[in-house]
C-alpha cells in the first residue's frame, strides 16, 4: 500500500498505557514520508503511563481523521480497554510470534516487538527499503544484554519472579477478555 498524499496513522493513548509500546512504534511510524501521526484519546488531555509518564493526545475520538492504519499499544491499562464501551471493540487469536501478519492485519507482543511491528508496517506502506533505511537511521540492531526476554528463554526463578509480580493483572485481564467476549457474543 503506498500513497503520494502520505498515511494517516492513530496511535491509541490510554491511561496505564506501557510508554515504550506508544514511543518505539512512533519513532518508527513518524518517519515515513507523508505521515501524520495522530495520539488518539477520549479527550485530549494527558493520561499517564503505567510508570507515571504523562502522555499528551492529540486527537479525541469525535475529530479523529479516517485512519489507514491504528496502533493499539500494549500495559496494564488494556485490561480496562477490553470492557470500554467507547473503545472500538478489538479482539485477537494468541499467537507466540513477535509479528503475526494475517492479511491486513499485523500484530506485536512486548515492548521491543512493538519496533519489530512499526517496521513491518513501514515495509508494508512504504516499501522494505525504506523501512531499512529508517532501522539504520534509528540504529535499530538489538542485542539485549541479557537472555530471556521470554518465558521461553528466562531463568526459572526469574520466571516464577515475574509470574508472582504480574499474576493479579494477568488474572483481571483473563476474567475481562472473558466478560467482553460474552458482551460481543450477545
Amino acid at each position: 500500500m503506498t500513497s503520494s498524499s502520505g498515511f494517516d496513522i492513530g496511535l491509541l493513548v490510554f491511561p496505564r498505557i506501557t510508554a515504550l509500546d506508544i514511543t518505539g512504534p512512533f519513532e518508527v511510524l513518524a518517519r515515513i514520508p507523508g505521515a501524520r501521526i495522530h495520539w488518539i484519546w477520549k479527550r485530549v488531555e494527558p493520561v499517564t503511563s503505567d510508570a507515571g509518564l504523562p502522555l499528551q493526545p492529540t486527537v479525541d475520538f469525535a475529530t479523529c481523521p479516517k485512519l489507514d492504519v491504528i496502533c493499539v499499544p500494549g500495559g496494564p491499562g488494556v485490561t480496562a480497554l477490553m470492557e470500554d464501551d467507547e473503545v472500538a471493540a478489538f479482539g485477537a487469536i494468541p499467537d507466540p510470534a513477535r509479528i503475526v501478519v494475517d492479511g491486513k492485519h499485523i500484530s506485536g507482543g512486548g515492548v521491543t516487538a512493538g519496533l519489530d511491528f512499526a517496521f513491518a508496517v513501514v515495509a508494508a506502506l512504504a516499501g522494505e527499503a525504506k523501512a531499512k533505511e529508517i532501522q539504520l537511521l534509528l540504529e535499530y540492531a538489538p542485542a539485549p544484554p541479557f537472555v530471556g526476554g521470554t518465558p521461553e528463554t528466562a531463568e526459572p526463578e526469574t520466571l516464577a519472579a515475574v509470574r508472582a509480580m504480574a499474576g493479579p493483572m494477568l488474572e483481571a485481564r483473563v476474567a475481562a477478555v472473558r466478560r467482553a467476549a460474552a458482551k460481543l457474543a450477545a
